[in-house]
């Protein structure tokens, strides 16, 4: 399946492994005679659950030879979740293998009832409905993980502490479409990683959608000419960009309507990104349409024959097309892509959920009702 998807254009994977389902009230209400190990977990499950884990990350290291332009992160979920049954008390949670929502014995969980459904007990029909506090329980409905737990898990593998490599969630994006085109050269990456990293910037980047187009320095350079608004940006192009931004959205509406299960959240990575060039010393940034990384005058420092990291010959003298000395007070960092520090801030910016439609932090985003 992931050879397929890889042949059909996909190169960057984020694939987790399964969790320690002999902690599940599911399991142990099922297989009550178990052995169970000092956290009251049965033990044989979780051995079986870390024997696919296993297998799991080293056929993900054959697919890395395989598949040399793939971009893979093995998540290990499985250690972040036991974290919570080694030590509840650390995290906030008491009874954490008893279900939340469930019916029926030492764990709350019934193969037959489930969550939200009813049951008669001696002619009295009786509803299972959640637990008081659902704040101090792991595991929700005897299977999946409450609100409570599921962000604790989040926050520990958004670090990367629990991925292979260990690469924070919001620098996931490893540059597989990059090595597609060819290897960069320095001094992409040298902010960050102090090398080329398959990143178009100089560190960690978010993903571009369709932004101010009109603002970067590649355009600007391209098309002199234009008439530019009270921000310096070429204002047909961004005009263009809005336009294609509001059919997108329009879209997507439609969507949600046709697709009810669908949980779609709109980020406009627009307005974020052109608040840097509304007012670029609320940021700290200076000459704001300036590529960090480039050749070619004073106003956008680009040329588009002139790619970063090389060298043009001017006047029998060899140049090089290098960054700029302090890439942390520039947004532009080639002239098409933005440095680490303009990033940052947009990352911020839509993280918090006030860039999106709906207004959704992004560490909430994940956790949305499909009712």
């Amino acid at each position: 399946m992931m050879k397929n998807t890889y042949d059909l254009g996909a190169r960057s994977f984020w694939i987790h492994n399964t969790g320690p389902i002999g902690c599940l009230p599911l399991t142990l209400a099922n297989f009550p005679s178990a052995e169970k190990d000092e956290y009251g977990c049965a033990k044989v499950y979780n051995e079986l659950a870390q024997s696919f884990n296993q297998q799991l990350k080293e056929g993900l290291a054959q697919l890395r030879n395989d598949l040399p332009k793939v971009a893979i992160t093995y998540v290990d979920i499985y250690s972040a979740k036991f974290s919570l049954f080694q030590d509840p008390k650390k995290y906030g949670f008491d009874q954490p293998h008893v279900a939340c929502c469930g019916f029926g014995g030492e764990y709350n969980y019934n193969v037959n009832v489930q969550c939200s459904s009813t049951v008669n007990v001696n002619g009295t029909e009786i509803s299972v409905g959640s637990c008081g506090n659902p704040s101090v329980r792991i595991v929700w409905d005897g299977i999946h993980y409450t609100e409570a737990a599921n962000k604790i898990v989040f926050n520990k593998i958004s670090t990367g502490a629990f991925t292979d490599p260990p690469v924070p969630l919001n620098m996931s994006y490893t540059g597989g479409f990059t090595a597609s085109l060819g290897a960069l050269n320095p001094p992409y990456g040298e902010t960050y990683f102090h090398r080329p990293a398959g990143r178009y910037s100089d560190g960690r980047i978010i993903l571009d959608f369709i932004g101010p187009l009109g603002c970067h320095s590649s355009f600007l350079a391209s098309f002199l000419s234009a008439k530019k608004d009270g921000y310096g940006c070429a204002k047909a192009l961004n005009e263009v960009c809005q336009y294609f931004n509001q059919q997108l959205k329009e879209a997507l509406a439609q969507l949600r309507k046709d697709l009810p299960d669908a949980a779609i959240t709109y980020v406009d990575i627009y307005s974020a990104k052109y608040s840097l060039f509304q007012d670029p010393k609320k940021y700290g940034f200076e000459q704001p349409h300036a590529a960090c990384c480039g050749i070619g005058g004073k106003l956008y420092n680009y040329n588009l024959k002139v790619r970063r990291g090389e060298s043009m010959n001017i006047n029998g003298t060899k140049i090089s097309a290098g960054s700029c000395g302090n890439p942390s007070v520039r947004i532009m960092w080639d002239g098409t892509h933005y440095t680490e520090a303009a990033n940052k801030v947009v990352f911020d910016k839509i993280s918090s959920g006030a860039f999106t439609d709906p207004p959704v932090p992004l560490n909430m985003a994940c956790r949305r009702s499909f009712t």
